[in-house]
């Protein structure tokens, strides 16, 4: 899908000129998520170098949800954000976080975490992540 420069600067101010999720201020480089992921097809291509995560994989570019590839579906997203959450959808999206955020007591057995703690600079919060786009739109604007 094709989309012009003034769609895409009102995908951009569509929550304030912020990240959808983590609403970071949007400025350079940032990328169009489709929220309701469209997953694209690859294939295994032996010698293949990707960038990617997955060696020797090349998207084909086929949609396999290509009704989610639509101008509503649309999200501004820092480039952090749209690379940690991928293919998923904002649920799993938040349940790849909330992993983090488990996975964090693990690390409490490193001395300088603990000190971090100590002084009150890491604090470890397990309540569910709440994304900018909800934030939004409920009116608690920053």
């Amino acid at each position: 899908m094709r989309i012009s420069p003034t769609e895409r600067e009102s995908i951009r101010l569509m929550f304030g000129g912020k990240c959808a999720y983590c609403g970071d201020e949007l400025s350079g480089k940032w990328h169009l998520d489709h929220v309701e992921p469209v997953r694209r097809e690859s294939v295994y291509v032996p010698g293949e170098v990707s960038r990617s995560n997955y060696p020797n994989m090349r998207s084909t570019g086929k949609l396999f949800a290509p009704q989610n590839d639509r101008r509503e579906n649309l999200y501004p997203s820092c480039v952090a954000c749209n690379i940690l959450k991928g293919a998923s959808d904002v649920e799993g999206f938040r349940q790849v976080l909330a992993y983090f955020a488990r996975s964090v007591p693990k690390i409490k057995t490193y001395s300088h975490v603990r000190h971090l703690m100590r002084f009150g600079k890491l604090i470890i919060d397990p309540t569910p992540v709440e994304f900018w786009f909800e934030k939004y739109r409920r009116g608690m604007r920053q």
